[in-house]
């Protein structure tokens, strides 16, 4: 029986090797099914922030344009996000709410608050009609049109 020592020891040996080179992978950052749902959330978070400034830049751009869906030029290289919408209704006085609004992976809403460091104007449509605003957890009034779930900025504007 001792010649089955020393082929068990190399079959323990690689097993243990193997384990401890997985263990690695999976601790290298976006590594593992962690690290894959943390770096979506984040590129997710960096899309959102992105269209959102290049929505309310076009919709400043645009004095008085009422629109459902406004065109937004992003950076060279940089594709439209799927299910991404610019729009504008009429606001209070002359004035124009600004809604720039897309879905975004889980936990993308945590990386927005915290780039942002809890701006106002980030809110997520809660129920047709009704968003919650991020930083405070007070509900708002928003059009039914938007979709339930859908991460907002909204802004209002004189122009």
């Amino acid at each position: 029986m001792a010649f089955l020592i020393l082929p068990l020891m190399t079959v323990f040996f690689w097993i243990g090797m193997s384990m401890q080179g997985w263990q690695l992978a999976q601790a290298v950052s976006g590594g593992g099914p962690a690290g894959r749902m943390e770096s979506l959330a984040q590129v997710s978070a960096q899309q959102a922030e992105m269209f959102d400034a290049a929505c309310i830049s076009a919709a400043v751009s645009n004095p008085g344009v009422i629109s459902p869906a406004i065109t937004v030029t992003l950076p060279a290289g940089v594709a439209q996000p799927a299910g991404a919408v610019c729009m504008t209704t009429a606001g209070p006085g002359n004035g124009r709410n600004v809604y720039g609004y897309m879905p975004v992976a889980s936990g993308a809403i945590g990386h927005v608050i915290a780039d942002s460091q809890q701006n106002a104007m980030w809110h997520r449509v809660q129920s047709a009609g009704l968003a919650a605003n991020l930083a405070t957890g007070q509900t708002t009034e928003v059009p039914a049109a938007l979709p339930v779930g859908v991460l907002l900025a909204w802004i209002q504007t004189t122009s």
